[in-house]
């Protein structure tokens, strides 16, 4: 847990040292803080702990985290060098921070997405897919049809 709320404030501090302390700063940290809260949310049901919460659930925590600080980063970056079809220097460069917690939500909600199917997978094992390899059927194939 410690290890998810360090990247989530780091990744705060990169967004508050790109574009400096302001209101679009403050604007684009808050799915930050919002992740932070959900994730707290999510392992409540394991009283906080992160070894007692099910693995399913510490899947979701980490895919929401991971999507939402991919976007918010790659956002900043992205401005930061200029990579898109707007450069720093043009008049509508900063419209990404108006539209980067939009985007940083949804990419959260990808990862969340992600993770929980993921970790449906993992908790239901190899019954998903069916009959496990070398098992014989109930029903024998004719032999000598041809």
């Amino acid at each position: 847990m410690i290890v998810i709320n360090l990247v989530l404030l780091a990744t705060a501090l990169f967004v508050v040292i790109v574009e400096g302390f302001n209101w679009f700063a403050i604007w684009d940290i808050t799915p930050l803080l919002a992740t932070a809260v959900f994730v707290e949310f999510l392992l409540s049901s394991g009283g906080g702990d992160w070894a007692k919460t099910a693995q399913p659930t510490r899947l979701c925590a980490v895919g929401l985290v991971l999507g939402v600080v991919v976007v918010t980063v790659y956002v900043h970056v992205n401005w930061l060098v200029g990579l898109g079809d707007a450069p720093p220097a043009s008049s509508n460069g900063g419209i990404k921070f108006l539209f980067g917690p939009v985007y940083a939500f949804v990419g959260g909600g990808v990862g969340y997405a992600f993770a929980y199917v993921l970790g449906r997978r993992v908790e239901q094992g190899p019954e998903l897919e069916g009959s496990p390899p070398g098992r014989v059927d109930d029903k024998e194939k004719p032999s000598g049809t041809g």
